[in-house]
């Protein structure tokens, strides 16, 4: 209460208005001083000096009083009164410097006193609108002050309206009228409180606002250095966690990018890094204006695609972790934006969702983000339809029309991040994406001018979504229009090359979809013609020679690329995979002007494996081998079509003859070319099917056959030293030479017999003298075809009488008929022995292989007489059941059939080796002469035993009883007497010794023959049995309830046992 009363005091005795007068006589004297520059006396400065004090004391005083809210509402109240302390803090600040210390504090003191006005700020401003051309100019200046003291106080005035700015504010009013931007932005730069820059800078964004160009003006802006100082300002304001310095930071920068301001990388990467929270912070919580200038500086501000993507990794990183909420945020902003009043909000926010989705791990994302990501797609997708339908704008005008086209370029960008992941692809599938982007394609058609933008990237596009998706796309009418918008910019475009390699990129999409994209291609009109365009571009005219062909394949685009080289196999390999089956081969082979390109393609090919060029690399060679090994079958199928082809005879001939070059070529450049055997063996099958062609050989006629005779004997002699020649290579000229040349007489102009044929001769010596190299799948028929073709000749045989290796041949063909891993080729050389008239060989072939079944026919007439000594018994093989003559001490169990080449008989237990469990036997017969070692170790060894039940003697192998014998004339065993109901009555010994036929053995040693009349057993009556006790095999009459083992003489019951009965065979 007492400092209310002596405030109540004051004011009534009028204090304040007495010291305000105070100030305005020193304000008076203060004018006088300056006016006369300097004191006149001692007298009038000592009195300058009292007054200085007075003045002091009073400033002191006004100072105190202040403080007090209802004084200072006075002060403020006081009109002219307050006049001198707004001239006097002016006058006093602006020298300060030079000004005596009295004066210092004069100024000091005039400053306080203005804080304290200013703590209300209301009132405060009426008196800076009062005084506004004075006062808000002196404070902003001295702000700029040197002076410490001047400039803390100035801003400690303005840091007391910063809570209740406004934009008209009197303190900034003038600045902002006036547009003195360069004044605010030494403020903004100079002052050293927050509050003081931040409040400075939002004065700027008005002062910008009003006049766009001000920066940017010669006079009056500010240099390119302070704009940029001025940018970094306002992104520090902008990363700034309080949200009343960030918004300031958001204003400026949206502004000063709409006028045009550019950011260095440093500030890009400031704006991608440090805020990247502030930017999730106001596309979150911001308004809607907030909103879009936070997508704005994003967008619009960091151009540079590294340093936006440091922008998504930073929204990745374990310290921020805000990627779920920006791409709810930012996805749901998409999905709400007005497009007809603010198109570009959503062209930015695709753009920025795009590359975020080009970053992000889907696999990673929850449930609420892959949903708004198919909403968004869903969205887009019928956008896309609206957009696209070019009749529903057709009035339309060019503006209109260029943002439409935009709209189509920004989906079909974001929808391609999403056909790339094959968690959206079935999705984009599932809205009917297909059918909308075909639809986008069948307007542009219609269109008076098409996008070409629009075209090839919704084309693009389709191409990924339509990969597994061909019956979709045929549905809708999508390849036919793929194709051919394709085909149509491969004829405008100037950059050929180019264009056919998109071409050929698009046919490679749609052929990859298997049989329904092949029959899309060739069901689309032009489609061949364009091919042969394709050729034409990328090729040259068929006129041009090959040294022409050569440049303009290897030529090296700017990029160190051979694009013509690289589209050019491409188009081979399509045509080849085209015509590969039998569905299309012939509509590709009746193409005339494709076929011309594609053999002068294959005949360019075998030149490049043998050049020394540099380009060609080793695995340029290589690639060129695959290509080249598609194609040789492919001109191989060609040859057939051009036979029964309505061409004309000159297209016929042109044919034909290049197509024998490719092959000859191919030939030609094995060894210091290609080295492939495939190729050479391709080639090989290609000119025996040019030969087989009557159409081929009519117009190739003798010259070709006589080319083709010469080209085979230069390679086969080649293949003689030259060890890349395989026996594969070698077989396939020698068949070429069977198929192709046929046996002529000799013409006057050409070598005689055996000089002729000594090329044939040589080959097939080559090949048999390395028949260790021969495959298990090679077939070299054609070499004893030749050399029974060289027997069939006088002279060519009496020639491999006297060669030098003559006794090699011989021994090489008995190891051909000996070994049975060339069994197969047995009779082959059994046959080309008994021409050569080679006995002896003949003789140990038979000698060494034993029970060998000699060859039937022609080969078994020279052996007969030899054989006729031994005693045979007919046998019907277990495994292939033909009838097989055999010695009758053979064991069938280890004899090979002639024609399975299997075991003729099996032991009882099926083991084929089981001699001991079914043993053979041997038939005394006075006609048998024992003239092998193995016969005669067999007849020493054994015993003598008389049949029980035949009488036939049977000679028993060492260690055996006739217990465990099976006679192989009853087939009973040899101990046990038959029953008279077992068996039908044998045949008498003298019928059986009559005549070898009669004599049989068994069939096998489980099986019993279906003839009854080849044992006397009726196989219907019998069965055979297991004993329960040893497991032996028994033969049983059916019917019998028990049976006796021989072997352990154990009794088992029929019930018991197992028994495998024989009439089923």
């Amino acid at each position: 209460m007492a400092n209310d009363a002596i405030v109540n005091l004051i004011i009534s005795a009028g204090v304040h208005i007495s010291l305000l007068e105070l100030l305005r006589d020193n304000a008076v004297r203060e004018s006088i001083r300056k006016t006369q520059a300097s004191v006149d006396s001692e007298a009038d400065e000592k009195s300058e000096e009292s007054h200085e004090y007075v003045v002091t004391r009073a400033l002191e005083l006004l100072d105190l009083l202040a403080r007090s809210r209802r004084i200072r509402l006075l002060i403020l109240e006081a009109g002219t009164a307050l006049d001198a302390l707004v001239t006097a803090y002016e006058g006093t600040t602006d020298d300060y410097a030079e000004s005596s210390p009295a004066r210092q504090l004069i100024a000091q003191d005039l400053g306080r006193i203005l804080i304290h006005l200013s703590s209300d700020p209301l009132e405060f401003r009426k008196t800076l609108y009062d005084h506004r051309g004075v006062l808000p100019s002196a404070i902003l200046g001295n702000i700029l002050s040197p002076v410490a003291e001047v400039a803390e106080t100035a801003e400690e005035i303005v840091l007391n309206l910063v809570e209740s700015d406004f934009a008209t504010c009197p303190l900034w009013v003038d600045l902002i009228e006036s547009a003195n931007v360069r004044l605010v932005f030494r403020v903004v730069v100079v002052a050293k409180r927050p509050s003081v820059k931040v409040t400075a800078a939002r004065k700027l964004i008005d002062i910008v606002f009003s006049h766009p160009n001000i920066l940017d003006d010669e006079e009056d802006g500010l240099s390119p250095e302070e704009k940029s100082t001025l940018v970094s300002m306002l992104i520090d304001f902008f990363v700034d966690f309080d949200p009343r310095t960030s918004v300031v930071g958001v204003l400026a920068l949206t502004l000063l990018l709409k006028n045009g301001q550019t950011l260095n990388e440093e500030q890009m990467e400031k704006i991608a890094v440090d805020g990247a929270v502030s930017l999730v912070y106001w596309m979150q919580k911001g308004t809607e204006r907030h909103q879009e200038n936070a997508v704005k500086i994003l967008h619009d501000g960091v151009k540079d695609p590294a340093i936006l993507q440091k922008f998504y990794e930073q929204l990745q990183a374990p310290s921020v972790q805000r990627e779920t909420a920006f791409l709810l945020e930012l996805g749901q902003q998409l999905l709400d934006v007005e497009i007809k009043s603010n198109p570009e909000g959503l062209f930015k926010r695709c753009k920025l969702l795009q590359g975020l989705l080009e970053v992000t791990d889907y696999d990673s994302l929850p449930s609420d983000c892959m949903e708004i990501v198919e909403e968004v797609s869903a969205y887009l997708l019928e956008l896309t339809e609206e957009k696209g339908n070019e009749t529903e704008h057709k009035d339309e005008d060019a503006d209109e029309k260029k943002t439409r086209e935009k709209f189509l370029l920004v989906i079909t960008n974001f929808l391609a991040v999403l056909v790339s992941s094959s968690t959206f692809h079935s999705t984009l599938v599932h809205q009917d994406a297909i059918e909308k982007l075909a639809l986008v394609l069948n307007e542009q058609k219609k269109a008076t001018e098409s996008s070409a933008l629009v075209v090839d990237q919704t084309r693009r596009l389709l191409k990924q979504l339509c990969v597994h998706e061909v019956p979709r796309l045929v549905a809708c009418n999508g390849v036919e229009i793929l194709l051919e918008t394709v085909m149509k910019h491969d004829e405008d475009s100037e950059e050929g090359s180019e264009r056919v390699a998109e071409m050929l990129e698009t046919f490679n999409s749609v052929v990859e979809c298997g049989s329904a994209g092949k029959s899309a291609l060739m069901d689309t009109e032009g489609f061949l013609s364009s091919l042969s365009r394709g050729f034409k571009t990328v090729c040259g005219d068929l006129s041009e020679d090959q040294e022409v062909l050569t440049a303009k394949l290897l030529g090296t685009d700017f990029d160190g690329r051979s694009t013509n080289m690289e589209v050019a196999c491409g188009l081979c390999l399509l045509v080849f995979l085209l015509a590969r089956g039998g569905a299309y081969r012939e509509r590709v082979f009746k193409d005339t002007e494709l076929m011309q390109h594609i053999v002068t393609m294959m005949a360019w090919f075998p030149s490049i494996f043998s050049t020394s060029d540099k380009v060609v690399t080793p695995e340029l060679k290589a690639k060129f081998g695959l290509i080249f090994a598609s194609g040789l079958p492919f001109l191989e199928a060609a040859l057939v079509s051009a036979e029964g082809s309505m061409l004309d005879s000159d297209d016929k001939e042109l044919f034909f003859r290049k197509t024998m070059s490719v092959y000859t070529k191919t030939l030609t450049t094995f060894a210091n070319g290609h080295e492939s055997s495939d190729l050479f063996l391709a080639s090989c099958e290609g000119l025996k099917s040019l030969f087989h062609s009557d159409s081929a050989v009519s117009v190739l006629a003798d010259d070709g056959q006589k080319e083709l005779e010469i080209l085979l004997k230069e390679q086969v002699f080649r293949s003689l030293k030259a060890t890349i020649y395989s026996m594969g290579c070698v077989v396939a000229l020698l068949e070429i030479a069977v198929a192709v040349i046929p046996a002529r007489p000799v013409t006057p102009d050409e070598e005689k017999e055996p000089a002729r044929s000594s090329w044939l001769v040589a080959g097939v010596l080559h090949a048999l003298f390395n028949f260790e190299a021969f495959g298990d799948d090679l077939d070299v028929s054609v070499l004893f075809t030749l050399l029974r073709r060289f027997c069939s000749s006088a002279m060519i045989r009496n020639s491999l009488y006297e060669h030098v290796d003559y006794d090699r041949l011989v021994e090489i063909l008995v190891a051909f008929a000996q070994d049975s891993k060339w069994r197969r080729w047995r009779k082959y050389a059994l046959s080309v022995l008994l021409l050569l008239g080679e006995d002896g060989a003949l003789e140990q072939v038979s000698h060494d292989r034993g029970t060998m079944p000699m060859l039937q026919a022609s080969t078994t007439s020279s052996f007969r007489d030899r054989d006729s000594e031994q005693s045979t018994c007919a046998a019907r093989c277990f495994h292939c059941r033909q009838v097989v003559h055999a010695p009758v001490q053979v064991n069938l169990c280890v004899m090979p059939c002639p024609y399975c080449q299997k075991s003729i008989a099996v032991a009882s237990d099926n083991a084929s080796t089981a001699v001991d469990t079914l043993p053979s036997v041997v038939e005394h017969n006075g006609s048998i002469t024992l003239d092998n070692g193995a016969q005669s170790k067999i007849s020493s060894d054994g015993s003598d035993f008389v049949c029980v039940n035949c009488s036939n003697v049977l000679e028993l192998p060492d260690g055996l009883g006739p217990s465990e014998i099976v006679c192989p004339h009853c087939l009973q065993l040899a101990s046990v007497k038959k029953t008279s109901q077992s068996v039908m009555p044998a045949f008498s010994s003298e019928k059986k010794r009559s005549s070898a036929s009669s004599v049989r053995s068994v069939e096998s040693g489980a099986s019993l023959p279906k003839d009854p009349s080849m044992s006397g057993i009726d196989v219907r009556d019998t069965k055979v049995v297991s004993c329960g006790h040893c497991g032996k095999h028994l033969i049983v009459k059916n019917g019998a309830s028990a049976v006796k083992c021989p072997s352990c003489h154990g009794v088992s019951k029929l019930s018991t046992t197992t028994i495998v009965d024989f009439s089923m065979f």
